[in-house]
């Protein structure tokens, strides 16, 4: 089990979702996994996936294609799907900076034990 999933919802997004896992190769900390639900994409989107799957990387990718649901049946199997202890959404038309695991992992430390919070968000 990893610490944290990092979950991407996707509708034809092959010619942006590249900047994503290239943001993801690049993170000083690998404790994670890429959960990806592609909503029925008709784009290059699996190829894509297809291609990053059989390249070495430094972290899990699971990519699960399904008929067009619509974004928040796709956040549910991803809730389901997720190994994480942590989950963390980033869309697929964004990307993340180079120490953004290791900021979260260290920021879900410090209140792993606040038994108030159930949930956060953040901006950067």
């Amino acid at each position: 089990m990893c610490k944290l999933t990092i979950f991407t919802a996707t509708y034809n997004r092959g010619h942006l979702i590249g900047r994503l896992y290239e943001s993801l190769k690049r993170q000083n900390v690998f404790d994670f996994e890429w959960l990806v639900i592609d909503d029925g994409s008709q784009d290059n989107t699996k190829d894509l996936f297809e291609k990053w799957l059989n390249e070495e990387n430094r972290f899990q990718i699971r990519y699960y294609y399904q008929e067009n649901q619509g974004l928040i049946r796709a956040l549910n199997k991803g809730v389901s799907l997720a190994r994480g202890e942590f989950f963390a959404k980033v869309d697929s038309d964004d990307y993340v900076v180079n120490d953004f695991c290791n900021n979260i992992l260290q920021w879900v430390d410090e209140i792993a034990d606040c038994a108030d919070i159930y949930g956060v968000g953040g901006l950067r």
